[in-house]
Parts: structure tokens; C-alpha cells; sequence
């Protein structure tokens, strides 16, 4: 029984530590897509789509209503009807404009061919205000043709032209069944279950407007996103839209009164305020897609950048996503090995050593936190050194594509790296000027023992020859071990060397 116990314990405690990462993924989806929300100026983009809408939405609506008024423009019964069902598009859709469609029609003759292939050219804008709103969002840097994305922004018009369409006619005959949910149909009687009429009247324009989107979020962009996460982004956009729909219907029936303002444009003005809010939605949407794609670089700039996680450590998310164990004394990597992962420590300690001959030199010792092997993550080269666990440790294997990835994309994160690089070449470049220093005074010593008869200018000429140093800077090393006592003499006197103090300076290697 204990152990039963035991086990169900684990097991509970196994699931809520999977529904906390997983949450505290979300967490890092959702808060960078507001982030990026802000950054990349996703208002001004859906101002930008909500305007272009307009110069591309009503010259289209207007060339729909020419093509469709031969059909309804007397059949009064016909026209109330569409209206409701355009009206079930859109929240707000004011009667009268849809009434004037005898008085489009008639403006078929004035505007001719020209003006109408005109009006299909303006129609293309909103797409092409889309795919740069949408190349900004996913970080897309290939950029189309003028002319292709202009002619692909015009092809673009008939499918959604074809899913608008069907989704009004889906939405029109869905009204007339929840009417009229039974009759006669070629003789034969049939019946709609309530299921069926849900179906057609909430679910089937549901699926239009997500077939709608997953195409234009799929097409229009010069990035390519998974379809998977397409399709969802699409599932989100339309739920979302169906809110604001509802929400943009109470709030103007109770609580604006444009028409005081703009009088006989009240129409245009809602059209154009619901047209910002579904950009908006519809751009936020793109934020969430782009940053789930991310969302492994997002998890690697957090450890980069050391936050505080307040749901999860990041350590355990980037075990789970790139964890490897690597037990004591086992080799990550050897010296001159082809590789393109760099590896960050989640615990344990490694240790990067060279060889030197028969000799074994350890360059750095790396504990949780740090990381190594980035070079070659960054570029083609084989390894300078042999990384080796010193004891059980846990490491995050990144590859390449992720790495360079995320110092393309975050410049936190770039900054970092550089902070860290330059820690590196300073240690570096310290490290090489006491090796420096030391071989000097090995060289110094060396010469006065092999010329004990030559004055200090000789000594200070010959050094000065082999190591390419000024004079000076032999003569400060040669009077700093004067100032130690290990030099004695004074003047132009051959020096002579104290071995008690040189043998003692030897031993403590300073």
C-alpha cells in the first residue's frame, strides 16, 4: 500500500510538473506576442489594413453588388433576407446601404471596363498592406517582386470572394431553416435536427472564417509557418472575432450615437472602427504564431538573460526540450571533433582542457549557467578543446539553426553574448600578458646566467631583440627584480642573480 501510495504521488507530482511547464510556456508565448505587439507597431499596421480595406473593400463589395443586383434588385423578399445574412457578417451593416442596389447597378455603364479592372486593382491593396504587416510579424527578410505580390494580391481577390460568398449564402440559408426547419424538398420531407441547425448556423461559418484566414496567414506572407499551427492561429482569430462581434454589437447599440457626428457617414465610420479591431485581432494572432515558432529561442534568451520565472525554473523547460545527462569523467566533446551544438550547463560541472604534448592543460572549468562550444555553433570550425564532465551533469544541447537564430533575432541576447566574449578575451588577454611577462624574465635570467661579464645595456639589447620589446619596457622588468633582490649590482655593473630568491620565485611562479 505505501508503495502504491508512493507511486500515485509521483504520478500526480510528474502531471502538475508537466501542466506547469506547460503553462509557463504559454506564459512565454503569450508575453512576447504582446511584446512584439508593441514593438512591431501592430496598430499602425491594422490603421494601415483598415484603411486599405476601405479603398479595396467597397470598390469590391460595390463590383459584387453590380454582378449580383440582376438577381435580387427586384425580389424584395430576396433582398431583406441577404441583408440579414450580411448583417450576420458583419455587426452592423446599415439597411440602407445594401437598398441602393438598383442605383449600383446603374453605375455598371458609367464606369465601363477600364474603371472596373480599375476597381479590381485598388481591391488588391489590403493584401498587399497584409503581407508586409505579416512579413514584419514573422520576421520574413525575402521579399517579392512589386509586380508578383501585386498580381498574387489580385488572385487573391476571387478566393476570397468564393469563401465570403458562401459563407453570407451559408449564413442566409441557415436563417431560413432555423425559420423553417422542416418542409418539402423534391417531394420528400425533411427535418433538421437542432444539431444540424447549430451546425449551419454557428459552426459552418465558424469553419469558413478559418478557411478564410488559414489562407491568407498560409499565402500571402513570404515566410512559411506550419500548417498545424496556421490552422490553429486561424481557430483562434475566428472564436476571437465572434467575441468582438457580439461584445462591438451590445456596445454600439447601447452606448455610441455617431450618426449625431458624422450623420450620413455613421456607416463608413463603423465599417472602418470594425475593420481596425478585426486587423487588430487578426495581427495579434499572426504575434502568437510567430512566437510559438519561437518558442525554443524565447526558452534559450530566458537562461541567456537570467530572468526570474515566476511559474517554473527555466532550467527543468530546457532540460525537458534539449536536456542530455553526461555522466563523471565522460567526454561532451574532444579536441579537433567536427561539431555545430553549443551546450549550456543546467548543473554539474565541465571541465575544457587541451592537450600539450603528453601534458593535459585546463583552459576553464564551466558550472550551471555557463556555456561553451559556441564558436562552433557560429561558425565551421572543429573544436579547440576537450570538454569533460568533472561529475554528473545536466547540459542543454542547442543546435546550430536555434543558436544563430536567436542572435539574429534578439539583441538582448546578442548583447549578452558579447559581454561574455569580451570577459573572455580580457581574462585572455591577461592571462597572455603574465605568460608574457613571465617568459621575460625566464629570458633575463637565462642571459645573465649564460653572459655573466655583460653589462646591463647588453643584456637589455639582446632580450630586447628576441622577445621585439622596447628597451624600456626590459630595462622596468629587469629593475622590478632588481627591487625584489633577486638582481644585484649597480649601475653599468654586470649584473648578478640571487638564486635563493630566484629559485623562491620560481616555486611561487610569481
Amino acid at each position: 500500500m505505501t508503495e502504491k501510495k508512493e507511486d500515485s504521488r509521483a504520478r500526480r507530482k510528474t502531471r502538475k510538473e508537466s501542466m506547469q511547464m506547460k503553462a509557463a510556456g504559454a506564459w512565454d508565448i503569450a508575453f512576447d506576442a504582446v511584446n512584439n505587439f508593441s514593438l512591431n507597431g501592430d496598430a499602425n499596421q491594422a490603421a494601415a489594413i483598415a484603411l486599405y480595406a476601405i479603398l479595396s473593400a467597397i470598390p469590391l463589395f460595390i463590383l459584387t453588388l453590380i454582378a449580383a443586383g440582376s438577381f435580387f434588385s427586384s425580389n424584395t423578399t430576396l433582398q431583406t433576407d441577404i441583408i440579414g445574412a450580411v448583417q450576420g457578417v458583419h455587426p452592423y451593416f446599415s439597411e440602407a446601404l445594401l437598398q441602393q442596389v438598383g442605383q449600383i447597378e446603374g453605375k455598371s455603364k458609367v464606369l465601363g471596363w477600364i474603371g472596373l479592372l480599375g476597381l479590381v486593382w485598388l481591391s488588391a491593396a489590403i493584401f498587399n498592406a497584409i503581407e508586409s504587416a505579416l512579413n514584419i510579424i514573422f520576421r520574413s527578410r525575402r521579399k517579392r517582386n512589386y509586380f508578383v505580390s501585386k498580381l498574387m494580391a489580385v488572385a487573391m481577390i476571387p478566393a476570397a470572394w468564393l469563401i465570403g460568398g458562401l459563407s453570407v449564402v451559408i449564413t442566409y440559408l441557415a436563417a431560413l431553416l432555423a425559420k423553417e426547419p422542416s418542409g418539402w424538398a423534391g417531394g420528400v420531407l425533411f427535418s433538421l435536427t437542432m444539431p444540424a441547425q447549430i451546425a449551419l448556423r454557428y459552426l459552418i461559418p465558424f469553419l469558413m472564417v478559418v478557411l478564410l484566414v488559414t489562407f491568407v496567414y498560409r499565402i500571402i506572407p513570404t515566410a512559411k509557418i506550419r500548417f498545424s499551427v496556421v490552422l490553429a492561429g486561424s481557430a483562434i482569430f475566428a472564436f476571437l472575432v465572434e467575441i468582438a462581434k457580439q461584445l462591438f454589437t451590445w456596445y454600439l447599440a447601447n452606448y455610441t450615437r455617431y450618426n449625431v457626428i458624422f450623420g450620413s457617414l455613421e456607416t463608413v465610420v463603423i465599417l472602418v472602427i470594425w475593420v481596425f479591431y478585426v486587423a487588430l485581432i487578426f495581427l495579434f494572432c499572426a504575434e502568437i504564431m510567430s512566437s510559438f515558432e519561437r518558442r525554443d529561442m524565447l526558452l534559450l534568451e530566458k537562461a541567456l538573460l537570467k530572468p526570474h520565472d515566476s511559474l517554473l525554473k527555466v532550467d527543468a523547460r530546457l532540460f525537458q526540450k534539449f536536456g542530455r545527462v553526461y555522466k563523471r569523467d565522460e567526454v561532451v566533446f574532444r579536441e579537433n571533433d567536427s561539431g555545430c551544438e553549443m551546450f549550456y550547463v543546467l548543473s554539474g560541472r565541465i571541465r575544457l582542457e587541451r592537450s600539450d604534448g603528453h601534458v593535459k592543460k585546463t583552459l576553464a572549468e564551466m558550472g550551471p549557467g555557463q556555456y561553451f562550444g559556441e564558436m562552433a555553433a557560429l561558425i565551421d570550425v572543429r573544436r579547440t578543446a576537450t570538454a569533460r564532465a568533472l561529475e554528473d551533469s545536466h547540459l542543454a544541447v542547442i543546435d546550430d539553426r536555434t543558436f544563430q537564430s536567436l542572435i539574429g533575432e534578439s539583441r538582448e541576447a546578442a548583447l549578452a553574448m558579447l559581454r561574455e566574449f569580451a570577459a573572455r578575451l580580457k581574462n585572455s588577454n591577461t592571462t597572455l600578458e603574465e605568460f608574457t611577462h613571465r617568459r621575460t624574465q625566464m629570458l633575463i635570467l637565462m642571459q645573465i646566467l649564460e653572459h655573466p661579464e655583460d653589462a646591463v645595456d647588453d643584456h637589455i639589447r639582446q632580450i630586447s631583440r628576441l622577445t621585439r620589446k622596447e628597451p624600456d619596457q626590459i630595462g622596468e622588468i629587469m629593475r622590478d627584480l632588481s627591487d625584489r633582490g633577486i638582481l644585484t649590482g649597480e649601475g653599468d655593473q654586470a649584473p648578478r642573480i640571487n638564486h635563493d630568491k630566484m629559485w623562491s620565485m620560481l616555486d611561487s611562479g610569481t
